[in-house]
């Protein structure tokens, strides 16, 4: 299944993808199809609840065999809404955990100029008051808002408690998959590579992943695509645009780490709940190793767009103010 979590004047809901471009809202069809009543209104709640996918599922199954009768009053509920209509939120607007991860393509090492690769996952934790949606804008803060980058990335998103769990099992800890934009500052990236002292390292990494949080920076959907529906997370092509323009092209058996490694890995140290996020890193392409560089401005449209998942596309805003919000 296709899940998002969509605005309905001004209450987040969860809903799936239905034929003909729409999106169902199981709780404003509570009357019309068996099982809607009690489902969570939540995509973490209906992660966390046992057999909730499966009557979620069903419905589906139910809107897409019925007839126009039944389409008509759930259209007239309110439950079914056009894909181009609707208000995306993110689709877990708040994980417990939301792990980023860096040095993670091979080609990405090699235009940073052949850095060695990690022996193990190069891990960061994120805010969550960083995620944003489909369709919102991007602010480029007044004080950090001329190098800012895009990094188009698959992020993966647990479905189960998971804490220290083998490779062999991980993948049955999965929910589903998202596409992200880890949209990043670059301000303090030179500062990470000119260091040597190791100390001091610490202290210039730190601020370079503070260039990832500012509000905003993390926009995410528009949809939760579910484990069963994508065979191969290692066999998918991501492609970001930037005005139409490819700027990042790879398919994601360029990634250093499996899937199954990562979730096993942070699982070592972090007791991961449904919802969690961990978002994979970026491939080639970014703006900052660019000759010269180039960075968003003002204007700009950002897309990101990953087979059989999703395209996710916002808009760069300049904003004095330094906040972020949805553009209608």
């Amino acid at each position: 299944m296709k899940l998002a979590t969509l605005d309905c004047q001004g209450t987040t809901r969860v809903a799936a993808a239905v034929s003909g471009d729409r999106l169902l809202v199981p709780s404003l069809a509570n009357d019309l199809l068996a099982g809607a009543a009690g489902l969570p209104l939540s995509l973490k709640g209906l992660l966390a609840e046992d057999g909730a996918l499966d009557r979620l599922r069903t419905m589906v199954a139910q809107v897409e065999a019925a007839g126009t009768q039944l389409l008509d009053a759930l259209d007239q509920a309110g439950a079914l809404v056009a894909g181009a209509k609707a208000r995306f939120c993110a689709p877990i607007p708040d994980p417990m955990h939301f792990m980023g991860c860096g040095l993670a393509y091979r080609q990405h090492l090699t235009e940073m100029g052949g850095v060695p690769a990690p022996a193990n996952p190069v891990l960061f934790l994120c805010s969550p008051a960083a995620i944003s949606a489909h369709r919102d804008p991007i602010v480029l803060p007044a004080h950090q808002g001329t190098m800012v980058d895009y990094e188009g990335e698959l992020a993966i998103v647990i479905g189960r408690p998971c804490y220290n769990v083998a490779q062999s099992e991980a993948m049955d800890y999965v929910a589903g998959y998202m596409a992200h934009n880890d949209v990043s500052a670059r301000d303090h990236t030179a500062e990470v590579a000119a260091v040597t002292v190791p100390v001091k390292m610490l202290g210039a990494w730190s601020r370079n992943v503070g260039g990832k949080q500012h509000p905003g920076f993390s926009p995410m959907g528009p949809y939760l695509v579910t484990r069963d529906e994508i065979p191969d997370p290692h066999a998918l092509h991501l492609t970001v645009r930037v005005n139409g323009n490819v700027v990042q092209d790879v398919t994601t058996d360029d990634l250093i780490f499996s899937v199954a490694h990562y979730v096993s890995y942070v699982s070592h140290w972090y007791a991961l709940s449904p919802g969690d996020i961990i978002s994979t890193g970026s491939p080639a392409g970014v703006g900052m190793a660019k000759k010269p560089p180039v960075f968003l401005q003002d204007g700009d449209i950002v897309t990101v767009d990953i087979s059989g998942i999703g395209t996710l596309s916002n808009t760069i805003v300049s904003n004095s103010g330094g906040t972020s919000g949805r553009l209608t």
